[in-house]
């Protein structure tokens, strides 16, 4: 799953999450990661943050937010088994790494040994989708349909809807 929008709020007035305490989770979203927790599910993260190739913030302290976030989702028994991203800057048109190039993805497959057609990457944004779409991968996508729009039928995600709360039926079915 992605990380901003989907686990935690994005910054209101910044563009990044520059320390823990600009971090706050998304209560729903949490709470679905739960209830999915409880059916056996565990969670990697693959997102991007310019934040490091602009110099906003430092790989040592966007380790310590994800440190932060592991932990504190595993208090309530979700498993974040790892986070990946994308230091590159967003106008790096040559990354391999960064959402919708599937770099990470790749290697959240080899690592963890997962075939990604059996997985499903929840995401906020239609770059999320076409990165799922890249690595042969599925998504569930939050937000507003519209958004969609520059998306061709491979590529749509499976469902479409507000939270991570209302998609659970649709996961536990998926995996059946």
């Amino acid at each position: 799953m992605d990380r901003d929008g989907v686990i935690n709020h994005k910054v209101k007035n910044k563009r990044y999450v520059e320390k823990w305490s600009d971090f706050k989770f998304i209560d729903e979203n949490v709470d679905a990661l739960e209830t999915l927790s409880k059916k056996g599910f565990k969670f990697i993260v693959i997102t991007n943050q310019a934040c490091i190739s602009l110099n906003i913030i430092s790989k040592k302290t966007l380790s310590y937010i994800h440190n932060k976030m592991k932990l504190e989702l595993m208090k309530k028994r979700i498993e974040i088994l790892d986070v990946f991203y994308s230091p590159d800057h967003f106008n790096d048109t040559f990354s391999k790494t960064r959402k919708p190039a599937p770099g990470l993805f790749f290697m959240a497959s080899y690592l963890y040994k997962i075939n990604l057609g059996d997985c499903i990457f929840i995401g906020d944004d239609p770059r999320d989708c076409l990165a799922a779409a890249n690595a042969g991968s599925n998504s569930i996508f939050l937000g507003k349909k519209k958004l969609l729009t520059t998306l061709n039928k491979d590529q749509y995600p499976l469902k479409v809807c507000k939270n991570i709360k209302n998609s659970i039926q649709f996961i536990i079915q998926f995996y059946k």
